[in-house]
């Protein structure tokens, strides 16, 4: 079965969007994500849950450390770009190590002096250093009006992500010039850092923070900042749609990561045997052919169908 022998009246086209379909409703629920089954969204709950109408089974197990009020959207937006960024490897790991971060204190007025002399974790390919610089970047953007203020109407999704990038790199330029750095990040992390300026892209910084931020330009597939678009500007149980009205949902390309190409290949949605951004422009376009208007809404979908295994009979029935 392949979406691109298919026709919208044909009996096959109708299978797989049934398949997507009761896929997207049967886990389009807040209680599709717990300590149990968890994703790094079940982090950026812990903080939204004020805003996000249903959690109960969720966030059950967080209730006790959840904060008393949201933070504001433009503060849980940069929570959420923590989330997003941090969302690679064991799933298990990614959700313990973002739930040891201070994410409550972005925003706050002493964020900038507490993050600085914080001891943070490492992760995987990141240092203490790295981790700190992220946090410490995000705060200099908050206290200059935050992640939107450099979003543009009309704009890709990629252009979108290279502005975000650009403003990341820029921030973070900001705090290793800054007299902060000097006390609490080494003369060899400056030095490797500061020695690549202008900061246009993450090139310029460390191995561990350049991996983190990513890149807008060449091939990579984004998947981290794919992720975190759908979290923002789609709403339904799952996402938050804290960004409605800056960005369609139309216009979202899929987070894909090498489970979902998997799959998608499996189900006749992408073609494409690489794994890069011509394959989740392939696959997005795809998935519109069975919602034009919020085609990403199968990601998470997608995921589970592949736990689940079920699109295994829909081959067999073939």
């Amino acid at each position: 079965m392949s979406a691109y022998t298919l026709t919208p009246r044909s009996k096959a086209f109708r299978t797989l969007q049934d398949l997507l379909d009761s896929n997207y409703h049967a886990h389009n629920r807040s209680n599709a994500i717990s300590y149990d089954n968890p994703d790094p969204l079940l982090i950026l709950y812990k903080y939204a849950k004020p805003l996000h109408n249903t959690h109960e089974s969720g966030v059950a197990s967080m209730r006790d450390v959840a904060p008393k009020s949201a933070p504001d959207s433009r503060t849980l937006s940069a929570i959420a770009l923590v989330c997003a960024l941090f969302a690679y490897g064991n799933v298990r790991a990614i959700v313990g190590f973002l739930d040891s971060l201070p994410l409550g204190m972005l925003g706050e007025r002493d964020c900038l002096e507490y993050f600085a002399h914080y001891e943070f974790p490492y992760y995987r390919f990141q240092s203490r250093e790295d981790v700190k610089l992220l946090l410490l970047s995000l705060a200099r953007i908050l206290k200059s009006g935050g992640l939107e203020r450099v979003l543009v109407p009309n704009s890709s999704p990629l252009e979108q992500i290279a502005h975000l990038i650009a403003l990341l790199c820029q921030s973070a330029a900001g705090v290793l010039e800054s007299s902060l750095a000097r006390e609490y990040f080494s003369p060899e992390y400056r030095a490797m850092s500061l020695a690549h300026a202008p900061f246009l892209d993450s090139g310029g910084f460390s191995r561990g923070f350049a991996f983190l931020i990513g890149s807008a330009y060449g091939s990579s597939p984004l998947k981290r900042w794919n992720m975190f678009l759908r979290w923002m500007v789609r709403s339904d149980e799952i996402d938050l749609g804290i960004w409605q009205g800056l960005l369609s949902p139309s216009d979202l390309l899929l987070p894909l990561d090498t489970h979902t190409h998997r799959i998608s290949r499996e189900l006749g949605l992408l073609r494409r045997a690489s794994y890069d951004i011509r394959a989740v422009f392939e696959v997005s376009e795809n998935l519109a052919r069975f919602c034009p208007h919020d085609p990403i809404r199968y990601d998470f979908a997608l995921y589970r169908i592949g736990q689940s295994r079920r699109f295994a009979k829909t081959k067999q029935a073939k």
